[in-house]
């Protein structure tokens, strides 16, 4: 049987130009860019996108991407292709999934959404910080570690506020018990953006819906991008914007 020979016809089709030589190159932006963009994909998309991962890395020594965890290990299911058919498709489906990634903006710029959940919130968390049980939903805890958090509203190492990681989760309860000890609604990451760029960005409808009203819609992140403008879902940038044009 002749050996497979990719002409990379479907990255063409993608209006991308994709010769051998730079398609390492294309593979890590691509990397990078999920690194900072996974948290609004399901388990399985990670699964696949890990599963091809590991067949274009076979034989080097390249250690898994952040995004990865067990539970996505457990879910990959893939056949076994060519190696650069592998690093084609992984291309392929994370420029399907991000539309508007750019190539030639890849590690040129800094990230203009800094998302801070590895996967879906995880009932047990791994490490005994505050952030691990935000993530958890665990009220009582949070409650615990707050006593001995003088600001609510400081910025962790991450350059992200403990009510981000709420929305960024989607938990209203979470976010309903935070505000309530006086976290700050607008509080803005280290890239400027509120809560409302992150539930507007993961997709969390329900957590739109209940920021509106209680915050501030027209604040705009250090790349000059409001709320619906980083929305992942037509739905969510209508309502943020019916909101705002009945103010």
């Amino acid at each position: 049987m002749a050996a497979f020979e990719d002409d990379f016809s479907d990255l063409v089709e993608l209006g991308i130009d994709v010769t051998e030589d730079d398609l390492q190159s294309k593979f890590d932006k691509c990397t990078r860019h999920l690194e900072e963009k996974h948290g609004c994909l399901d388990k399985q998309t990670l699964s696949t996108l890990y599963a091809l991962f590991k067949q274009s890395t076979t034989g080097s020594k390249v250690p898994d991407p952040k995004w990865v965890n067990e539970e996505c290990k457990a879910l990959e299911n893939l056949d076994i292709i060519d190696q650069r058919l592998a690093k084609n498709k992984y291309i392929e489906k994370v420029l399907t999934l991000f539309p508007q990634f750019s190539f030639d903006e890849a590690g040129s710029v800094k990230k203009s959404w800094a998302r801070v959940s590895s996967m879906v919130p995880d009932p047990k968390p791994s490490n005994t910080n505050i952030q691990d049980y935000i993530r958890a939903n665990d009220i009582t805890k949070v409650k615990e570690f707050l006593i001995n958090i003088p600001d609510i509203n400081e910025q962790d190492e991450d350059g992200v506020c403990l009510v981000h990681y709420a929305a960024d989760v989607g938990s209203i309860p979470m976010l309903e018990f935070l505000i309530k000890e006086g976290a700050c609604v607008n509080a803005i990451d280290e890239c400027g953006q509120t809560p409302l760029h992150y539930a507007a960005s993961c997709g969390h409808k329900n957590v739109v819906q209940f920021l509106l009203g209680k915050c501030d819609p027209s604040i705009v992140n250090e790349d000059g991008f409001r709320p619906e403008e980083v929305a992942t879902d037509d739905d969510i940038k209508e309502i943020i914007l019916n909101f705002s044009s009945s103010k």
